[in-house]
């Protein structure tokens, strides 16, 4: 079984960080790799004897290193749950839910004269990934070569 953290905080978050606003009563639960259920949202109703109109999941997150499930609060005292919540033997992080603002597109459009054809090898794939750089420092090419990116 792995360790759990005995004390889950799930209040007193900022109200905003930065330009990201608190989502109220929206909360994302990290469960424990060696969870049995996978049915995240109907466990943590079922521990903490909520009614499942209550509690309105936005996601869930599950694979072989953690599992995650998001869901907003309603019609209760939120903090009363959470509590709940936090006791579950299963648990391993409580998160905050914080909206971000995503910047506004501009519609714009190019003619075809405007595009600049010297700089357009700044944006390519082989420029991005190191390709580029394999075939002119390296000089490998060919099929069945591989490039690693890593950070």
């Amino acid at each position: 079984m792995a360790n759990r953290p005995t004390n889950i905080q799930y209040s007193g978050f900022p109200q905003k960080i930065g330009q990201n606003n608190l989502v109220n009563s929206t909360y994302i639960v990290e469960f424990a790799s060696d969870t049995k259920s996978t049915d995240y949202l109907n466990s943590l109703v079922t521990y903490c004897n909520v009614s499942q109109t209550n509690i309105k999941q936005r996601r869930q997150i599950a694979s072989r290193i953690s599992s995650f499930v998001s869901f907003t609060i309603s019609g209760r005292n939120d903090i009363e749950v959470m509590e709940r919540v936090s006791q579950m033997p299963d648990i391993i992080g409580i998160y905050p839910v914080y909206s971000i603002q995503i910047p506004e597109l501009e519609n714009t459009s190019l003619e075809l004269g405007a595009l600049d054809l010297v700089n357009v090898s700044s944006v390519m794939s082989h420029d991005l990934t190191g390709v580029k750089q394999v075939h002119e420092n390296l000089t490998i090419f060919g099929k069945g070569v591989k490039v690693r990116i890593s950070r």
